[in-house]
């Protein structure tokens, strides 16, 4: 079967089940049909390397930066101690360490295009733990009076139904969108189910020792159990790895003709390679942070990080920062100047000569 006629194939489309509404997510439970003939959703998207790649990078690389809490003053500002402080720098809760609640909630916002933890605060309205919500568990619910409700589900096996274990108000979680509250994946799902079907069509390629498809033509007509047991053997001799390199042997005037077109013809390794770039514009990760480049040097790998760090990571952090001061203090401390402060330093140093240039011009000026 040659790669254009894999992709055209047609599947039945399944019940289809939003996470949240319009305005909030549109990924599909179960997986959105492409043009493709494949479903992609967010679970079956990350199958994919090239998505998981973006994902976990992203994701990672947001959870490894160390994060602070300053009070602002009149001779700039000063690191300070607050409740909030050990839960976003050692333990998010009793079991979940600052790390892991990080790389959940934006690896999430990532597939299902927003992600959420619930604030549990003390009796000084202090928080006292973050609670990582899967976005899969959580609904939204906008009433008339405009305010918006979100219900975390669990399913009940008794009833078979999920049920509401806890309702919240915006300002008891935190939430981390994506841009314009839409997953990635969901807006996207042609492109990656593109790849997703290069992928399938290989794997069937090479599952069938490399074989394309043919017709068997046989003199006169067949009964159904010739035409039966010609079938089975032909697939049990000269089908799969096993029949790869087998020489085939026919007899009462049977031939066989091949069918489809080879898979170099049909660009299947271009069409791999350009799907994978596509998924890394989507994600707005550099090819070679995850592999995509072969002739890379350390100099372009260091441009390519700075990039990586200024426009992928820095519209992140700068959303998590808001976020995170309007959940975390009371007004009196916003009043005050607290806020939290991701550490940027590492992932947006100059490359090498940039930084010997500034130690030299910084060091004759004392």
């Amino acid at each position: 079967m040659a790669l254009f006629d894999f992709l055209k194939r047609s599947k039945p489309a399944s019940e289809q089940r939003y996470i949240l509404d319009q305005k909030g997510q549109v990924s599909v439970i179960g997986g959105a049909s492409t043009s493709a003939g494949v479903k992609i959703s967010p679970e079956s998207a990350m199958a994919i390397s090239t998505v998981y790649a973006c994902i976990s990078k992203i994701s990672q690389t947001v959870a490894a930066l160390d994060r602070k809490v300053y009070r602002t003053t009149a001779d700039g500002r000063d690191e300070t101690i607050h409740p909030a402080l050990p839960l976003l720098t050692n333990m998010a809760d009793p079991v979940t360490t600052s790390f892991n609640f990080w790389e959940s909630i934006i690896s999430d916002s990532l597939m299902y295009g927003c992600g959420f933890a619930a604030v549990e605060k003390n009796g000084n309205g202090q928080p006292a733990r973050l609670v990582w919500l899967p976005a899969v568990q959580v609904h939204l619910e906008e009433r008339q009076n405009q305010e918006t409700l979100y219900h975390f589900t669990r399913f009940n096996e008794r009833t078979r139904r999920n049920e509401t274990v806890h309702t919240y108000r915006s300002a008891d979680l935190i939430i981390v969108p994506a841009f314009r509250l839409v997953s990635p994946i969901a807006l996207h799902k042609e492109t990656i189910g593109l790849a997703r079907a290069a992928e399938d069509f290989g794997a069937s390629f090479f599952g069938s020792g490399g074989h394309l498809s043919g017709v068997l033509t046989v003199e006169g007509g067949l009964t159904d159990e010739q035409f039966q047991a010609l079938s089975n053997s032909w697939q049990q001799k000269y089908h799969g790895n096993n029949g790869a390199h087998a020489t085939a042997i026919l007899e009462h005037g049977i031939n066989y003709e091949r069918i489809g077109i080879p898979p170099d013809q049909a660009q299947f390794i271009e069409t791999r390679k350009i799907s994978a770039q596509e998924i890394a514009r989507i994600f707005n990760v550099p090819a070679a942070l995850i592999g995509l480049e072969t002739n890379v040097t350390y100099s372009n790998v260091e441009q390519q990080s700075i990039f990586f760090a200024t426009y992928t990571i820095t519209p992140l952090v700068k959303r998590l920062e808001e976020e995170l001061n309007e959940k975390l203090f009371t007004p009196k401390e916003r009043a005050q100047g607290m806020h939290v402060d991701f550490d940027m330093s590492t992932l947006l140093r100059a490359d090498v000569d940039g930084r010997s240039e500034f130690y030299v011009k910084m060091l004759s000026h004392g």
